[in-house]
């Protein structure tokens, strides 16, 4: 009977395991780098997100941001100035008014139909045409006629002054042509005048003058 192997210690059941002798001629396995590298900002990863916007994509947004801000406040102004004449009639500071909280909004114009107008200012047609003509003569807007509904550029208050004041050196200028002329005509009579006076000083007895 051959003799039974006997198992070592370290490889029975609850053991301590027994090491294993290194083998010199069998080679290292490197193990890979798990660490993600560092991606900066301008990095061209497909995984990175730029969240930071452009700076003329900022700059874009800040200047129409104060650009709206300044129309917003043109035109508080402009509806105040109207308020605030006596010489305008009630109907015309009614639909002006309407017409720049309900349709100028941020862009200094309004474009809409007399009965849109009429609409919402709570006044008739009539009123609405009377009104659009004193404020156009009155120089708070201007007018593009266009087929269906007319735009009405909304007036700022410094640049109304302006228009007042070259319409007044305009007017003054005219005033003075006049005044002109009248001297040149004041002239004219005048010499007429002393023309006929020495005809009749002169003229022969018996000689009948001119019929005047």
């Amino acid at each position: 009977m051959a003799p039974r192997n006997e198992e070592a210690p370290g490889d029975q059941p609850g053991g301590t395991p027994r090491k294993k002798n290194h083998n010199p001629t069998r080679p290292s396995v490197t193990q890979p780098n798990l660490t993600p590298p560092a991606l900066g900002p301008e990095s061209d990863h497909p995984m990175t997100t730029t969240t930071t916007p452009d700076k003329a994509d900022q700059a874009a947004r800040a200047a129409e941001r104060a650009r709206r801000k300044e129309a917003q406040k043109e035109k508080l102004d402009w509806m105040k100035a109207i308020l605030a004449d006596r010489n305008i009639s009630s109907n015309a500071a009614r639909v002006a008014a309407a017409a720049a909280l309900n349709h100028a909004y941020s862009t200094g114009r309004v474009r809409n139909t007399q009965k849109e107008l009429a609409r919402v200012s709570g006044v008739n047609i009539r009123s609405v045409k009377r009104a659009v003509a004193e404020l156009f003569e009155q120089k708070y807007w201007d007018i593009e006629e266009k087929n269906g509904a007319n735009i009405y550029y909304l007036i700022p208050p410094a640049e109304r002054i302006k228009l007042w004041d070259e319409e007044k050196r305009e007017w003054e200028h005219e005033c003075r042509r006049w005044l002109g002329a009248e001297n040149d005509w004041k002239y004219a009579v005048k010499r007429w005048l002393n023309k006929e006076s020495e005809y009749l000083w002169r003229r022969p007895k018996g000689v009948s003058g001119p019929n005047l």
